[in-house]
């Protein structure tokens, strides 16, 4: 899935399906021990709170990130800090190592 969809880094993984799908506007910053990603927008979280209906950020975002980053990098550890169903960002923070 990585190669099909031209994801080689971290980084990728957020600007790649950002740009593939155009859903969320994943912006990613290094820090010393990994990196932070955050979007303020999220098309798929706006929808399912209009209509009332449960979040889909673990199952049909967030997992599957997160299973992409952890096949680039074994040891990643992800933290998700906030989502945008119940704040004002959707932010996940990325240690490597």
């Amino acid at each position: 899935m990585l190669a099909q969809l031209g994801i080689s880094t971290v980084e990728d993984v957020f600007s790649r399906l950002s740009s593939i799908f155009g859903c969320a506007n994943w912006n990613v910053e290094y820090e010393e021990s990994g990196y932070r990603a955050v979007a303020t927008t999220c098309k798929l979280c706006a929808l399912s709170k209009r209509m009332g209906g449960a979040s889909p950020c673990k199952g049909w975002c967030i997992d599957p990130m997160v299973a992409m980053i952890k096949a680039l990098e074994n040891k990643a550890n992800v933290t998700v800090e906030s989502t945008l169903m119940n704040g004002s960002s959707c932010s996940l923070k990325v240690k490597l190592g």
